[in-house]
């Protein structure tokens, strides 16, 4: 039997069969365990989970985006970060020999 997590209650209920999680009474799956439930899904299940991770990667990748771009924006605050139009001197900068 699937349940859905009511985190804000902290109590669990029946789910919609397209918005279900897994629940093994406190029991930790393995990568594979995972991979096979999944594999025992349906296919409008599987597709649901495939566009899922496709948006948690999106969010990922902005995330570590927003704190290069956060680092950078630390680093010339800092007086880190030297800028040169002389291709010798960028050359030197990231440490290229002729």
């Amino acid at each position: 039997m699937f349940y859905c997590a009511n985190i804000e209650k902290n109590r669990t209920r029946r789910c919609q069969p397209s918005i279900r999680l897994l629940q093994f009474s406190n029991r930790v799956m393995s990568f594979s365990d995972i991979v096979e439930t999944i594999k025992n899904l349906s296919f409008a299940e599987k597709k649901e989970i495939q566009a899922l991770l496709a948006q948690y990667l999106r969010e990922e990748r902005r995330e570590e985006i927003y704190n290069n771009y956060q680092n950078s924006l630390d680093e010339e605050h800092n007086r880190g970060l030297d800028f040169s139009s002389d291709i010798n001197e960028l050359k030197q900068l990231i440490n290229i020999d002729d």
